[in-house]
């Protein structure tokens, strides 16, 4: 089952990975925001900041970041597992 993930939840998580990686966010206009289309729907988002980089697949709900070299840093999962991958508690 799919999360429903605002902008707003994103761009907070955004700043706060950068941040964990030493990167100096001052407040979130300090991170440019560009949208992807394709075939007129909008597929992700990219966040930049001084050479770093997240990018959010917004159908697949994965958010990846990238150091200024490109080496990818984190994958993050921002929609629930299905039922049968969840871990029984």
């Amino acid at each position: 089952m799919a999360v429903d993930v605002s902008s707003e939840e994103v761009r907070a998580l955004v700043s706060q990975v950068f941040q964990r990686h030493g990167v100096i966010v001052r407040r979130g206009p300090d991170i440019i925001e560009s949208a992807l289309f394709d075939d007129g729907r909008c597929v992700a988002w990219s966040y930049r900041l001084t050479g770093w980089m997240a990018m959010w697949f917004v159908d697949i709900g994965l958010l990846q970041f990238y150091d200024p070299d490109g080496n990818m840093l984190q994958t993050l999962t921002l929609h629930e597992p299905p039922r049968e991958h969840r871990m029984a508690a």
